[in-house]
């Protein structure tokens, strides 16, 4: 959030990439709805 007030879209979309991997390869999560969230919060970012 803090990348993204500041104007830092890539590198909040970084941050997107690693709370991805984080859920998918220490939770297992794969379409669960935290997932979900994250894969748009990501493409809203970089279609800023």
């Amino acid at each position: 959030m803090i990348c993204e007030i500041m104007g830092e879209n890539k590198k909040a979309a970084a941050a997107y990439d690693r709370i991805l991997e984080n859920l998918r390869e220490e939770w297992g999560m794969t379409g669960e709805a935290a997932v979900r969230d994250a894969e748009r919060g990501k493409v809203r970012l970089l279609n800023k």
